[in-house]
């Protein structure tokens, strides 16, 4: 499998992404701020069944916050948040058989 992305952050400092497949590293990457992207394919080492993907990032920041509410005419404030600040353009899995 390949693991194709297009990526940018924007964060006001750096920001890198880890890919792990299956719980092992297959690729480290510093984004460029947005507007800008960069565009990766990665190979992935799949397996029979179900394969998990997982994107580490290096950086986070505390989201703006939420307000939910849990009955009509009360307010509750959502637990805080965090966001790496990354905008995928695309993110999808091909088969390279």
């Amino acid at each position: 499998m390949t693991l194709e992305l297009a990526a940018g952050h924007s964060l006001p400092g750096e920001q890198g992404l880890s890919v792990l497949a299956n719980g092992v590293r297959c690729d480290r990457r510093a984004l460029p701020k947005l507007p800008a992207t960069e565009r990766v394919s990665l190979p992935i080492q799949a397996r029979a069944g179900w394969n998990e993907i997982e994107i580490v990032y290096d950086a986070v920041v505390p989201a703006a916050p939420r307000v939910e509410t849990a009955l009509l005419g009360f307010r509750t404030r959502a637990r805080d948040t965090v966001t790496p600040a990354v905008r995928f353009d695309s993110l999808r899995l091909v088969d390279s058989r």
